[in-house]
């Protein structure tokens, strides 16, 4: 089955209502008039149930005699129900030339949202009158019928000094006034009447095309009237009847003061004035009310699609564009040949153009200057698809400034639009802005080196394009680097600091370097050795190596790593032999230094020698005898140094005297060459020992 339902749908509404003239600053008739400025007020409703929202009302008008000053008026919110209409007020200004009675249309819209609601308002310009203030009936074709015309009167009056009262007539006769008349637009008629006559008996009637709208009896004082009308031809007819008997009162009525609606005329309306792009063609809205033709013409050298039609399309002409405007002009010819002119100003602009330039290839980290080039717009605006900033996007020549976002991306797209003057579209271009990476130059590290030998190698690792120039401070100036990470040698004098003052990549791009490297120079240590000397060969020598340095020392041959050592010729033989000694800092840092002795064959009693002891006999079976010199005296502990500075024999406490020998037995020991040392409180002394058996 189908069942139905109702809903009540609750919602705004808009109705356009009732206009007004305030024509305050003018004549103060309520009326338009030529040459007077007025304000329309027209109320608007809402009949609807909830508030129509941000209402905006608009007034337009194709008279070429009426000007608006605000065709747009901001209503606000408009609340349900009558109390709460809403009403805008339009400036208007009617041309002196206005031609009275001329019919002004006003178009009224007022808008909601999607809620619209409109309405026209014709208002006559001046007023059609007649009052017979002229003492007679030449203002109209008036016409007359019955058993008497009207006739001119001065005993009753509504204004002025003249009205027209109904002919002196009979029983059973009437007294008719009329007049035909072309209403032009959906207009209406008003008189005032004043009747005296028999009450329901003798009336005056009012008719319009045969039909009659109202009548009057009895006494009725100056009264107005007002009924509506259509557009086309109209008769209008007064008559005063009377029935078939008795008089009363004057037996008479009269009329003044009729206003009549705007007759038709022939009128020309070329429309608004109106703007086109260039050769674009636009259409234009004439308007012509009683014509039998109608043509455009131009002041340009444009063409029109038809210029025979009151809408038809203007193409503007070279000289037009160039001019930038051209003057349109609409005649059209009435049916008694009167010719009604009216022109509109077709402004013509020009779209326009612009180019944002070539696309840009940069370095990061700088600002992008923007070149760009333009005609004939009205402003500019730089956009960009990344997140940096313009020095003026409001300019054709700008600077761009890419954000960290922006660099990382390596890319973005720089837009400018050019608007153009209405009706041209817009014009826009872009450019693609590609921000290559900075290159980077690092080093970092620390390195010593000793003097004398300060060749250190320093890596710098490298980021970009290859090549690269680096540039060096501590004078080594600009190196070129292939590939990364890069290394490079350096010898420094003394201690210093490396840095990288610049580097500039394959695309030109240039960087500060980071980081530094620390180079320390360090002293190489002192060192000093005794000259050259020479011994017997049975005699031992001792080798020192003097250093103010906390060092270690190696000698050779020996390898020994002690600061004194004692040399003869075990392992060497007689004559002369060199002996080396490298001392080594905590630094690392090395010094050599050698000296020569010569062992000499000296044969015999072993006498003392410039130790200060003497060994006898030397060589010997390991049986022998020390003799002091004359400067030795006390007690010593006796020990006897094998190769290899290694300990064979020792004797502690033995005393020696000047001139008196001391005999020792190390018998034991074997064949072979020997360092006999003796160490007492404050001195020591060595000497050569030969064991052969």
């Amino acid at each position: 089955f189908i069942s139905n339902f109702l809903i009540e749908a609750h919602a705004p509404a808009l109705m356009a209502g009732s206009i007004t003239i305030d024509d305050a600053a003018g004549n103060g008739n309520g009326r338009l008039d030529a040459g007077e400025t007025a304000t329309l007020k027209i109320t608007t409703y809402n009949p609807g149930d909830y508030t129509a929202a941000a209402a905006i009302a608009q007034l337009t008008t194709p008279s070429p005699f009426v000007t608006i000053t605000n065709q747009s008026v901001e209503l606000g919110d408009i609340f349900p129900g009558i109390l709460n209409a809403a009403i805008a007020q339009f400036e208007i200004q009617v041309a002196p030339e206005t031609p009275v009675g001329h019919a002004a249309a006003f178009n009224y819209a007022v808008v909601s949202g999607v809620l619209t609601s409109e309405r026209t308002y014709n208002i006559p310009v001046g007023l059609i009158l007649e009052d017979w203030e002229t003492g007679g009936f030449e203002s109209f074709e008036w016409g007359f019928s019955g058993t008497a015309p009207w006739a001119i009167a001065t005993d009753q009056v509504f204004e002025g000094n003249n009205s027209s009262k109904s002919g002196v007539i009979s029983d059973s006769q009437n007294s008719e006034m009329f007049v035909d008349y072309n209403v032009m637009n959906v207009d209406s008629i008003s008189f005032y009447i004043k009747v005296s006559s028999e009450n329901s008996y003798d009336y005056l009637k009012f008719y319009i095309n045969g039909t009659m709208l109202d009548q009057w009896s009895g006494e009725v004082d100056w009264t107005r009237v007002v009924y509506p009308l259509s557009p086309g031809q109209q008769t209008f007819r007064w008559i005063y009847s009377k029935d078939g008997s008795v008089v009363s009162g004057s037996d008479a009525a009269w009329v003044d003061y009729i206003v009549f609606p705007s007759p038709l005329q022939t009128t020309a309306f070329a429309g608004p004035d109106a703007v086109t792009c260039e050769a674009t063609a636009v259409m234009v809205d004439g308007m012509a009310s009683n014509y039998v033709s109608s043509a455009w013409s131009t002041s340009g050298d444009g063409v029109f699609e038809d210029g025979s039609l009151l809408n038809t399309f203007y193409t503007p002409g070279v000289n037009d564009i160039s001019n930038g405007t051209a003057t349109l002009t609409l005649t059209v010819t009435g049916p008694d040949d009167q010719l009604m002119t009216d022109f509109m100003v077709l402004g013509i602009s020009s779209a326009a153009l612009v180019s944002a330039g070539d696309d840009i290839v940069v370095c990061s980290g700088a600002e992008v200057l923007l070149n760009a080039t333009g005609t004939a717009y009205t402003s500019v605006e730089w956009t960009t698809s990344g997140t940096g900033t313009f020095t003026d996007n409001g300019s054709l020549t700008t600077a761009y400034i890419p954000s960290e976002t922006d660099i990382t991306a390596g890319s973005v797209t720089l837009s400018i639009v050019a608007l153009s003057a209405a009706p041209c579209s817009d014009a826009t271009d872009d450019l693609a802005l590609q921000l290559l990476p900075l290159p980077t130059a690092a080093l970092a590290g620390e390195n010593s080196v000793c003097a004398g030998n300060t060749t250190t190698s320093i890596s710098v690792d490298l980021t970009g394009t290859a090549p690269w120039n680096i540039e060096v401070n501590n004078g080594i100036g600009t190196l070129t680097a292939t590939e990364t990470p890069f290394v490079f040698e350096v010898s420094p004098a003394e201690s210093a600091v490396y840095q990288i003052i610049s580097v500039i990549d394959a695309n030109n791009c240039p960087s500060a370097g980071t980081g530094e490297f620390n180079v320390t120079v360090n002293a190489l240590p002192q060192l000093s050795l005794v000259s050259d000397t020479a011994a017997c060969a049975n005699h031992t020598v001792e080798l020192t190596a003097n250093s103010t340095n906390e060092v270690s020392f190696f000698w050779m041959p020996g390898e020994y790593t002690t600061q004194t050592i004692a040399v003869d010729t075990t392992g060497v033989g007689m004559g002369m032999h060199t002996w080396s000694v490298v001392v080594t800092d905590a630094n690392g840092c090395t010094k050599s230094a050698q000296a020569n002795v010569t062992f000499n064959d000296c044969t015999g009693i072993g006498e003392i020698d410039n130790s200060g002891i003497g060994i006898y006999p030397n060589p010997s079976s390991g049986l022998f005898n020390i003799v002091p010199s004359s400067k030795i005296s006390g007690t010593f502990n006796l020990e006897i140094f094998g190769a290899g500075n290694k300990l064979v024999y020792s004797q502690n406490g033995l005393a020696l005297n000047a001139g008196k020998n001391a005999a020792i037995n190390a018998g034991q020991l074997a064949d072979g060459i020997y360092m006999l040392k003796l160490t007492g409180k404050t001195d020591s002394y060595s000497a050569k020992l030969i064991i052969r058996k």
